[in-house]
Formats: structure tokens, C-alpha cells, sequence
């Protein structure tokens, strides 16, 4: 096919951004990322978002760092993060290197344990983009709220059917299992609404592992 270039520019960088950029560890309320240090920076500026916007040149940083690795604390557990980092050095900065995201993890339930989604609860949530988890309002087996599935972010239960690629959308929940225990008990009240031979509700136990 037809291709061209045109206004090559080529000046030197005077702040090298971070590279090796990755996510050390994590757990339900902290964060460990780290990276390699580079010559001529004076220290590293962090942005921490739960929603994958990235900064801009005039962005304030979240957090500044003066070696090559830092620590988010206080975060919110089963919560998506976005985490971008430049290098600053006096008046100048880097381009923002980004993002890793990372999901925190759960703190596990102990058992028995009982939910009607009516109070906030920890859940966590990976959604395809079409249909997908929320705890909300639109459709109950008493009470007011209930966990469903939805194709509008939320506001019905409505259901995309038919769409060209296979969606999976997970909701999760950890639990601390008792030592010596056996067998477990599972009931839940359900609805299920889709096209016949195509649409699934699968209930899984597994290892955290």
C-alpha cells in the first residue's frame, strides 16, 4: 500500500524517562512497583487512577519517589489501578511510562458468611465490555439491590444476545475456608435470561492459587 513520511524531527533528550517499569507485589491494600534508575534524575513522579486516563505533561504527580521503587498504601481492596511514572529532573520531566495496572486483591471472608448485596460489600469484578457485573438497583429477589448482569452500565438487567465474539465476565469473592472442613454449603437465589446452547452461569470454587 501507498506510505509516506514527512516532518522528521530529531532534538536530544535532556531527562530520560524511567525504563523496566513492572508491578514487585502486591496484596488487597498496597501496591509495589519499581523501575530501572537512570544518570541526571534528581527523582521519579507517580500517578496513581482507578480509571485509565492518562496524564498529561501538566499532570500533578501522585506521589514522588527519590529511588527506584515505591510503595501505594491505603488503597481500596478488589479495585482496578492505573499507574503511570516519569523522571524529573529540575525543571524538566520525562514522558509518563504507563500503565501497569493492577488489580488488589480481596480480603478473604470468613465463613459462614451471607449476603444480600443491600450493604457494601467487597467484591471483585473482571468485565468483558458488552455485558457485564454490577450491584445495583435494577432487578431483586427481595430487598432492593441484587448482583446482575447488564448491558448499560448498571441502570436495567437488560442483555446483549448474539454478539459477534465470546464475553466472559467474572465476579469473585475470597473466603477463609476452616481448618479441617469438608464439605461446604452453597445456596443462592437466581435468574437467568439468554439464548439457548449460548449463554452460561457457571459457579466456580478454586484454589486462591
Amino acid at each position: 500500500n501507498p506510505a509516506a513520511i514527512d516532518n522528521v524531527i530529531i532534538s536530544p533528550v535532556h531527562c530520560s524517562e524511567p525504563t523496566g517499569v513492572q508491578v514487585d507485589a502486591f496484596s488487597a491494600h498496597t501496591i509495589t512497583a519499581s523501575w530501572q534508575s537512570r544518570t541526571n534524575v534528581q527523582a521519579y513522579e507517580l500517578y496513581l487512577a482507578t480509571a485509565n486516563e492518562a496524564p498529561t505533561a501538566s499532570t500533578v504527580a501522585s506521589f514522588t519517589s527519590n529511588t527506584s521503587t515505591f510503595t501505594f498504601e491505603n488503597l481500596n481492596q478488589a479495585t482496578n489501578y492505573y499507574i503511570w511514572v516519569r523522571s524529573t529532573c529540575g525543571t524538566e520531566a520525562s514522558r509518563w511510562i504507563g500503565p501497569l495496572v493492577v488489580q488488589t486483591t480481596l480480603v478473604p471472608a470468613n465463613l459462614p458468611f451471607s449476603d444480600d448485596f443491600e450493604a457494601a460489600q467487597e467484591y471483585g469484578i473482571i468485565n468483558d465490555t458488552i455485558n457485564q457485573w454490577f450491584i445495583g438497583q435494577a432487578v431483586n429477589h427481595g430487598g432492593t439491590k441484587a448482583l446482575y448482569v447488564s448491558n448499560d452500565g448498571g441502570q436495567t438487567h437488560a442483555y446483549t444476545g448474539s454478539v459477534p465474539h465470546p464475553v466472559t465476565s467474572h465476579v469473585f469473592k475470597d473466603f477463609a475456608i476452616p481448618t479441617g472442613a469438608v464439605d461446604l454449603s452453597l445456596q443462592f437465589d437466581w435468574m437467568c435470561k439468554g439464548e439457548d446452547r449460548y449463554d452460561v452461569l457457571k459457579v466456580w470454587w478454586v484454589p486462591v492459587t
